[in-house]
């Protein structure tokens, strides 16, 4: 099965702190998932990186912003 999302090894920092290191992630096409976690631990990052509106400091992305459309 075709991986929607994908993210090997990323990081992402901000000036005053490393929001995550080393996160590996696949979402394959027709899956449900949920990102859970404290206020402030990245959720809504990780959602920027994953659809391309931000890019990763290290590692590779492929977002999915093509098929966002189809994402609910």
């Amino acid at each position: 099965m075709a991986h929607l999302l994908r993210a090997e090894a990323v990081q992402l920092a901000y000036p005053a702190q490393v929001v995550f290191e080393s996160v590996t992630l696949g979402v394959n096409d027709g899956a449900r998932i949920g990102i859970v976690g404290r206020n402030g631990d990245g959720k809504s990052s990780l959602l920027n990186l994953l659809t391309g509106q931000l890019q990763p400091d290290y590692g590779t992305e492929s977002p999915a912003a093509a098929a966002c459309g189809s994402v609910r």
